[in-house]
């Protein structure tokens, strides 16, 4: 059986961990970071389902996603503009890339 040792640091850098998800809970949330940068955000079942899988994206429980929704469903919102930047502050070392069918979209997201 191994032991398992706790110290006076591992429980400060914990404790701060902890503050910082109540103090900010953009970082733990995809929502509610929509909801922080579009404070009339309303959401629905299939941006709460669409969160979600991102969600699970962000976590690495998956690597690819493919998404199917009628046009006007908030997908571009959600998957190309909260989504890269919320994943990238909470892991400033990954990477994302981005395309389009359309050149002209390529360059606005």
């Amino acid at each position: 059986m191994s032991a398992v040792v706790i110290t006076a640091e591992s429980l400060r850098m914990a404790a701060v961990s902890i503050q910082r998800k109540q103090a900010n809970p953009a970082r733990s949330s995809l929502m509610a970071f929509n909801r922080s940068i579009h404070p009339a955000y309303i959401g629905g079942a299939h941006i709460d389902r669409l969160i979600a899988a991102l969600e699970v994206v962000e976590r690495g429980e998956i690597s690819r996603l493919i998404i199917t929704m009628p046009p006007r469903y908030s997908k571009s919102f959600n998957v190309s503009e909260s989504f890269p930047a919320w994943c990238l502050g909470r892991n400033p070392d990954k990477r994302i890339i981005a395309s389009s069918h359309t050149a002209q979209l390529a360059y606005w997201v």
